[in-house]
């Protein structure tokens, strides 16, 4: 959240300033423009009155210089192309001659935007020193940057609802697919456990006796919403407990034996080999599956 609210503190700070391609180089010379007014006046009236003195003024001379090269234009070509040239010349001193009393015109002393120019200057230093950067683009591109960034720290809450809703509509069917696991489970326990119950009697315990069920649980499984409780027992009064705490090693061999020969049926195997299964089952009994 600091963090937040120092971006947005810096992204106002920028939109503050008079951010713009060129800015820096147009607020600097309208500050030396207004800084040396006086100057400036001063230059301008100098150079109107070189120009229009009655006497030596530049205007006189050329107007006098452009009559004499007028009166040899026709004695030939080469004076003619020199009072073109002349002409050409005193066109543009008199162009020269009109923006500097234009300029006269238009240069006056105006503290307050000086002040003003000076301001909108030193922030911009301000904001490059504290940056680190050189150039007004660097400056745009923090505050396009932190814009986007307000934009979406603005727009987290909306993100997050839409989120929450996808995600909500994952668990839901989540669920129905953990329910169909389920059902599906339920319905198969009663002919597991009476196969299992077969089984193990083929295999001299014709006591075992299994209680299987499950539990639902609020979290997600790789394989559904279940919790199975498997509780055996092996003689008929006796209580039901979980499987790897009430059988003994023979027991769990056979166990493990019928389980795997339930499986096998759902696995689609074409061989399925038990080494030594023609000399009982004891506690160091071993199953080993081959794949012919």
């Amino acid at each position: 959240m600091k963090e937040q609210d120092y971006n947005d503190f810096l992204l106002t700070e920028l939109e503050g300033a008079p951010l713009k391609e060129g800015i820096l180089e147009e607020l600097e010379e309208q500050y030396e423009q207004l800084n040396n007014v006086e100057l400036i006046m001063e230059e301008l009236s100098k150079g109107e009155q070189l120009m229009n003195d009655e006497q030596i003024g530049v205007t006189t001379l050329l107007s006098e210089l452009k009559s004499t090269l007028s009166r040899l234009s026709g004695f030939g070509k080469q004076y003619e192309n020199l009072h073109e040239r002349i002409q050409s010349v005193y066109i543009e001193m008199d162009d020269i001659n009109s923006e500097l009393q234009a300029f006269q015109d238009g240069v006056e002393s105006n503290p307050a935007l000086l002040e003003e120019t000076n301001a909108k200057l030193q922030l911009l230093y301000n904001l490059q020193k504290k940056h680190g950067v050189s150039e007004i683009s660097e400056l745009i591109q923090i505050k396009e940057e932190l814009s986007q960034k307000a934009f979406e720290t603005a727009h987290v809450d909306e993100k997050i609802s839409i989120k929450t809703r996808e995600l909500q509509d994952l668990e839901s069917v989540l669920e129905e697919q953990a329910l169909v696991i389920r059902e599906k489970r339920n319905a198969v326990i009663p002919s597991l456990k009476s196969q299992l119950e077969l089984d193990l009697s083929q295999l001299g315990m014709p006591s075992a006796s299994f209680n299987i069920y499950l539990d639902s649980t609020d979290t997600f499984k790789i394989n559904g919403m279940d919790e199975l409780s498997f509780l055996f027992t092996a003689n008929k009064g006796s209580d039901y407990g979980e499987l790897k705490k009430v059988a003994y090693g023979g027991e769990l061999s056979r166990i493990m034996l019928v389980i795997k020969s339930i499986l096998a049926k759902y696995e689609k195997l074409p061989t399925i080999m038990f080494d030594e299964i023609d000399t009982g089952v004891s506690e160091k009994y071993q199953i080993e599956w081959r794949i012919s």
